[in-house]
């Protein structure tokens, strides 16, 4: 398993902590950051039962939004009937 220490806050993009890849660990010292578990899945340092974990909340969160769009493309290109009555 490969070990990662903490990252500069100088070389933490802005884009990839609001996403959720790293975490500020305020009890080091001097503060510094460090992968979540969601960071760590494209440098390989996930173990794998751990990435399945973090995937099957994002996966299910992706069917449900499809879903959902589905329904609405229904809905909304469903004739009108109450014109028919």
């Amino acid at each position: 398993m490969l070990e990662l220490s903490t990252i500069s806050p100088g070389l933490v993009n802005p884009s990839l902590l609001k996403a959720g890849m790293f975490k500020k660990n305020v009890y080091l010292t001097p503060p510094a950051y460090e992968f979540t578990s969601l960071g760590k899945i494209p440098v390989g340092a996930l173990e794998f039962s751990l990435f399945n974990e973090v995937q099957e909340p994002l996966l299910l969160k992706k069917l449900l939004k499809l879903e959902l769009a589905a329904k609405h493309a229904l809905y909304k290109n469903a004739p009108d009937k109450s014109i028919f009555n």
